[in-house]
């Protein structure tokens, strides 16, 4: 995998990391502040995940912080519709982890060629 694609979705994780704690500091419900813990701390692990440079042995655990974003953005949408730019930042991160899973898998597929 081309590290273009990893540090372009590094930054797109940090983005959303970081528009996430900015939703976390105004928020004053424990409702509201549930999902955003969540997704803060899915968020962090990828950003340590995609850091190391062990992405291939790392797919499956790769796939499911994707699902996990996927899964509690997609509750933040529904609770905490004023926050439509977090959780679009959120989406942006989770499109570009279903890349690099894509792009791993057919190199891992080439490769065992």
């Amino acid at each position: 995998m081309a590290n273009t694609e990893r540090l372009k979705a590094l930054q797109l994780v940090r983005d959303a990391k970081n528009a996430v704690n900015e939703a976390l500091s105004s928020v004053t419900s424990a409702d509201k502040a549930n999902p955003l813990q969540k997704l803060e701390n899915c968020l962090e692990e990828l950003e340590e995940l995609l850091i190391s440079s062990m992405l291939d042995e790392k797919i499956a655990e790769l796939q499911g912080y994707q699902k996990q974003l996927e899964s509690v953005n997609a509750l933040v949408k529904k609770k905490i519709g004023d926050l439509k730019s977090v959780a679009e930042k959120v989406d942006a991160a989770a499109k570009a982890i279903g890349i690099i899973i894509d792009i791993v898998g057919k190199v891992a597929a080439l490769a065992a060629l």
